[in-house]
């Protein structure tokens, strides 16, 4: 299976994109991580991404692999902004669109929602390929049909911010987690024990307390293994909210596979978990 963007184009701009970064991509010897992630980006094309990274899609892909659906509940689906009936909708909920990250709208009061600037961004975004948004390429999402969703707010159910939990999955094992609170991460391996990894040019500050162990960290990794039994590389990203599990998404090429850790050794240490 083949994806349908320009592969020249894509090796051309993230080739660009990695040196503006500080990052030497070599693809056609890949070693580290970020070698290892942009090759199967280029060279190693799946429809299954394509499904899993549809945030609609995802929902049936859990079920089938799970046996039960573990992501936000979906309210409404529309194919375009104008099949949205406004004032119809429930009093809080949150608005997405589902072929990229950050197309989000959280409503705590439909009365109070701008609408008019509502759509402007639906607009945007549904005519936005995410594929090539940030300079460099993420291939699985440009086949995905572009939709707009209603999900459940899921405000009602939170004491606090609820922490996220980011399973880092190789050859279909989970081998550590990025736990992130309040703005803060540390990595943590299996057992819950904060590892030394650290990363730079992070959007967040390195804490190994901040992120409490969740009540079903074990059900996370049973679940991170099924869910990316299919895949070379993918990460699951769950929230334990109200008592429960919930799958945020999953994630194929973190940072555009361009992230720097500290020491940079641990580059290729992790590379070396992914067998390509």
């Amino acid at each position: 299976m083949e994806y349908s963007y320009d592969q020249r184009k894509y090796l051309n701009d993230i080739l660009k994109l990695a040196k503006r970064r500080g990052v030497t991509l070599n693809l056609k010897n890949p070693v580290t991580i970020q070698d290892k992630m942009n090759w199967l980006n280029l060279y190693h094309p799946m429809k299954l991404k394509c499904v899993c990274a549809d945030k609609i899609r995802v929902h049936d892909y859990c079920k089938e692999k799970i046996g039960e659906d573990l992501c936000i509940p979906i309210i409404d689906v529309y194919n375009s902004v104008n099949n949205i009936k406004w004032f119809e909708l429930p009093e809080k909920f949150v608005m997405k669109c589902n072929h990229g990250s950050g197309m989000n709208i959280i409503v705590n009061d439909r009365n109070q929602m701008d609408v008019a600037g509502s759509i402007k961004k639906l607009e945007k975004w549904m005519a936005t390929d995410y594929t090539f948004f940030h300079g460099g390429c993420e291939a699985h999402y440009h086949d995905i049909p572009r939709r707009i969703f209603i999900e459940k707010n899921m405000c009602n159910e939170m004491k606090l911010s609820p922490s996220d939990y980011k399973f880092f999955c190789f050859n279909g094992e989970p081998k550590y987690v990025m736990g992130i609170q309040s703005h803060k991460y540390c990595f943590y391996d299996l057992l819950y024990k904060p590892m030394s990894l650290e990363l730079i040019e992070a959007d967040y500050k390195r804490n190994p307390n901040i992120a409490p162990k969740p009540n079903y960290f074990d059900e996370m990794i049973e679940y991170s293994r099924k869910l990316s039994s299919p895949f070379k590389f993918v990460r699951c990203d769950f929230y334990e909210i109200n008592d429960r599990v919930y799958l945020g998404e999953l994630t194929f090429m973190p940072t555009m596979g361009l992230f720097h850790y500290k020491d940079r050794n641990d580059e290729k240490r992790i590379g070396d978990l992914l067998k390509l």
